[in-house]
């Protein structure tokens, strides 16, 4: 496919609202979280967490959306995880986008410190709403430290006990494995 998006490759005339993406995303070009290209489309209260990479170190790739042709609004991204950047939408580390304050908006959202937010009417699985913490100058590109899985556990990188797939997302595995 020429566009890759955790949501939608390409929307051209619509709307994109209250939408998340966790998934790892890769691909040769115009790669993004939510929305590869949009044309006269809005995206409004949608973040993401996944992992968003190009081949060959394209540069057509972005957290939010790649080309954005319409309205982009209260869009967010894990500046930690994701891996890239974004020109449209703003950039917030883990703990700013867990702060339990980013959408300020109950009706849609459940927001909890220390947790993604999630939808008010439903919910994320539990890989999708616990973060991994890194350390403030950290990103998912140079996962080699340890890192916290919740307030209360923690996990080392040593003994093999944490295994990467190619898009760089842990498989945790308990002290038995």
């Amino acid at each position: 496919s020429q566009y890759i998006g955790g949501i939608a490759a390409y929307s051209a005339i619509g709307k994109i609202e209250y939408c998340v993406n966790s998934g790892c995303l890769q691909g040769p070009s115009m790669v993004a979280g939510i929305v590869a290209y949009t044309n006269f489309s809005d995206v409004t209260n949608c973040y993401n967490i996944g992992t968003v990479s190009g081949y060959d170190n394209s540069s057509d790739v972005a957290a939010i959306i790649v080309q954005q042709l319409g309205a982009l609004e209260n869009c967010f991204y894990d500046n930690q995880m994701t891996g890239v950047g974004d020109t449209y939408a703003k950039g917030l580390s883990t703990v700013e986008i867990t702060s339990g304050d980013v959408f300020n908006d109950s009706n849609n959202w459940r927001e909890e410190k220390g947790l993604y937010p999630r939808f008010a009417s439903g919910y994320l699985s539990i890989p999708d709403i616990y973060p991994i913490f890194l350390s403030e100058d950290e990103t998912v590109n140079d996962i080699k430290s340890d890192f916290i899985v919740s307030e209360n556990a923690s996990c080392k990188t040593k003994n093999n006990r944490i295994l990467f797939d190619e898009c760089g997302n842990a498989t945790i595995y308990s002290v038995g494995y």
